[in-house]
């Protein structure tokens, strides 16, 4: 069994041998509140050594460093040190892994909550050179707005914090957190490098791809994913089709909306070659409105890269919306959708400290209404007259459309 020993500033963990899965502390002085003076039990040392465990209680470690509150701590007068047995953790899925020059205790999430290096035969963590993020608030609160932002990379959430790119939402992130389930669900080859040069205005270069077909049709009926990205805002528009000959009516339908928002035309459109985007009435369309064509080289994606690139990040930020929310497949058009509105606002390379949405639209947007996909709510029911049975129902609600005052979702009754 694997237990850390307070010793002044440092935790040693340790290997011992002890019946007791509880904490063991020898000094009364520490323990914040008592849950009863006159407990006994009889603690089992290595050598089976017995000792006498006077009392029980709460102790809180407290520090500029983490902030950690242990239940069930035995008072043991007896004992030279104290003790927090790592079984207890272990035991509420947290996970120590013992190398050859240091200790590890990982959460759930695969971020780290406390790191020790191996001296002589006993690893030690000091707390001038380790951190300790043991059930931190604000590690809970970084995972909880890293998976209402579609399991957005934190150094983009840290970016949109500081910068104050967003409104609705204050948290920290601490150094050295990671998702294990992002690990998992956004490994990847190499990315593409950039290539051409970058538009000046607003719809000056339009970048659109498809996407699919995909393996399950969506609840729409849909398998095809259309994205058309302006070059100098990298703001998105997704389109969901049921098949590749709806591409040109969907480009009509986006041209007439956005150069309608924006106010300007759109000057050049960038694709590849297939024949969705070329064919007689495309090709007539354009010359008509006097948008250039830029087509890329067949087998040559590398030459639309922001579209490819696109492509792949709302899929990956919907895979992990889809596996961490349980979601049934097909709702993959629902998560696609969320993970573009979400990807407008946050942060990118292309746009300096602000945020695509911003850039287009030309004020900050406000995230305070996000709401992790796939969330369980309770619903009230204006259907339900009777005085005497419950009002509200639980629900799990996967999102459609998010609007600061109105959000578009699919919902899913729980039990009756």
């Amino acid at each position: 069994m694997v237990y850390l020993r307070w010793v002044a500033n440092r935790y040693i963990l340790m290997r011992g041998a002890s019946t007791a899965a509880h904490r063991l502390i020898c000094a009364a002085i520490a323990i914040c509140s008592w849950n009863s003076k006159n407990y006994e039990e009889s603690i089992i040392l290595a050598g089976e050594n017995r000792m006498l465990a006077t009392g029980r209680g709460v102790v809180r470690l407290k520090s500029d460093m983490f902030d950690v509150t242990l239940v069930n701590v035995l008072y043991v007068p007896g004992l030279q040190c104290n003790f927090i047995s790592v079984a207890r953790a272990v035991n509420c899925g947290y996970i120590v892994k013992l190398r050859e020059n240091t200790a590890t205790i990982l959460n759930k999430h695969g971020g780290t909550i406390l790191s020790a290096n191996k001296v002589s035969d006993m690893f030690i963590n000091e707390q001038n050179k380790n951190t300790l993020f043991f059930a931190r608030k604000s590690e809970e609160e970084a995972m909880k707005w890293h998976s209402r932002y579609g399991h957005q990379d934190f150094a983009s959430i840290r970016e949109l914090i500081n910068k104050q790119m967003v409104k609705g939402f204050q948290v920290s992130v601490p150094k050295g957190i990671c998702c294990a389930l992002c690990m998992t669900n956004k490994c990847t080859q190499k990315l593409y490098c950039n290539a051409g040069s970058r538009a000046k205005d607003v719809l000056g270069i339009v970048h659109t791809d498809v996407c699919g077909p995909m393996r399950n049709l969506s609840i729409g009926g849909a398998k095809y994913l259309l994205t058309f990205i302006d070059d100098k805002t990298r703001y998105v528009f997704v389109y969901f089709l049921k098949g590749k000959d709806e591409v040109f009516t969907k480009f009509k339908e986006y041209k007439t909306m956005v150069e309608r928002q924006a106010e300007k035309k759109i000057k050049t459109l960038r694709s590849d070659y297939g024949t969705e985007f070329v064919n007689t009435a495309f090709d007539k369309y354009v010359k008509e409105e006097g948008i250039v064509r830029q087509l890329t080289v067949p087998y040559t994606p590398q030459q639309n890269g922001v579209a490819e690139r696109f492509n792949r990040t709302p899929i990956e930020m919907a895979r992990c919306m889809i596996v961490s929310s349980a979601a049934d497949e097909s709702l993959w058009a629902e998560a696609v959708n969320f993970a573009a509105y979400l990807m407008n606002r946050a942060p990118t390379k292309a746009v300096n400290n602000i945020t695509p949405f911003e850039a287009f639209h030309g004020y900050t947007p406000a995230v305070g209404h996000l709401r992790e996909f796939g969330s369980l709510a309770i619903a009230l029911d204006k259907r339900q007259s009777n005085k005497f049975k419950p009002k509200g129902k639980s629900i799990r609600w996967w999102v459609t459309r998010m609007r600061p005052k109105h959000i578009g979702c699919l919902i899913v009754v729980i039990g009756n």
